[in-house]
């Protein structure tokens, strides 16, 4: 059997680029159509579908909702399996709720039979039942999913003769990555499942042999790589346990410095070529016993600034304020 996996759409109105929602709804229909194309029947979705908590547009919610009616009516053989993010929920993602949270993918599991809410839960997606997916929501504190992993493979553990995938959406750790890590990708509670497909983290990779950060479909903005990055969706082959990526052609997010030829179809943003003098400061400049003045001033040495009418605006500014 072979399952589309995607993640992390974070759709929304974006002002300062306004056709990254159409390329986003673009995006989903590539992905629905080449399920049906190569007949799969199962789409796993690892979390933030919508880039907003409770302050979602009516524009976006109502394009949602059109985009899978729409989907859903053209491919009525094709089952979305989700979790929810930490995007598009409204209340705090805690282990007491984490089977009914107030988020998009539960609105969405209530509103279309094929979508498929699996917060906390399982769901066979096979017709002959041989394969699960069992998930785990975005969980906002550490505790919380490791009491979660704990109960999830526990129940995959007593499900012989199955093929398991675990869906979850937090930060695992591995070298790349500066954020707090919530898991060890490592942890033997993992290897009950065939394999453990991970949203939250926009970078697409393979950690472990059994344990794989999503990506996304499109870039969001300037800190996902440029040109450099592909994105686009996974397939997962449960009989070679492997995925294969496929690439989806959307404009990047691009810097340049100022003056440099835009690469077409990009969204670009460019890049000042004055480069700050940094001047050493000593400590001793900076400490508590100094006037606010004092230490605006050597904040300015410190930060290569010598035009002494810059600074005297500063310290107009700075005698302001109490």
């Amino acid at each position: 059997m072979k399952i589309l996996v995607t993640s992390d759409w974070h759709i929304h109105t974006y002002k300062d680029f306004p056709n990254r929602e159409e390329n986003i709804f673009s995006a989903v229909e590539d992905m629905f159509s080449y399920c049906n194309d190569n007949n799969i029947t199962a789409i796993y979705f690892g979390g933030d579908l919508v880039h907003a908590n409770n302050n979602t547009p009516i524009k976006v919610t109502l394009n949602v909702l059109d985009l899978f009616e729409r989907m859903f009516d053209k491919y009525p053989q094709i089952n979305v399996f989700a979790i929810s993010g930490n995007h598009g929920l409204g209340e705090k993602s805690i282990l007491e709720r984490a089977n009914n949270l107030i988020s998009w993918v539960q609105i969405l599991s209530k509103r279309f039979s094929n979508f498929n809410c699996i917060d906390m839960g399982s769901w066979y997606t096979s017709d002959t039942q041989d394969t699960v997916v069992y998930g785990i929501p975005y969980l906002e504190f550490k505790e919380d999913f490791d009491k979660a992993l704990t109960i999830q493979s526990d129940k995959a553990a007593k499900s012989i003769g199955k093929f398991k995938t675990l869906l979850i959406h937090q930060t695992p750790d591995f070298p790349t990555i500066n954020f707090p890590m919530d898991t060890n990708p490592n942890d033997p509670r993992y290897k009950v499942f065939d394999h453990v497909h991970c949203g939250h983290i926009h970078k697409r990779m393979p950690i472990t042999e059994y344990f794989s950060l999503i990506g996304t479909p499109t870039q969001l903005g300037f800190d996902e790589g440029g040109l450099q990055v592909d994105n686009g969706f996974l397939v997962y082959d449960t009989e070679t346990k492997k995925n294969t990526f496929h690439k989806l052609d959307y404009p990047k997010f691009v810097e340049v410095k100022e003056g440099e030829p835009h690469p077409p179809n990009c969204y670009v943003r460019e890049l000042p070529n004055y480069v700050p003098t940094v001047t050493t400061a000593s400590r001793e400049e900076f400490t508590e016993g100094n006037s606010k003045d004092a230490i605006l001033v050597s904040y300015c040495k410190a930060q290569g600034i010598e035009d002494q009418a810059t600074i005297d605006v500063g310290l107009k500014i700075l005698s302001k304020i109490n």
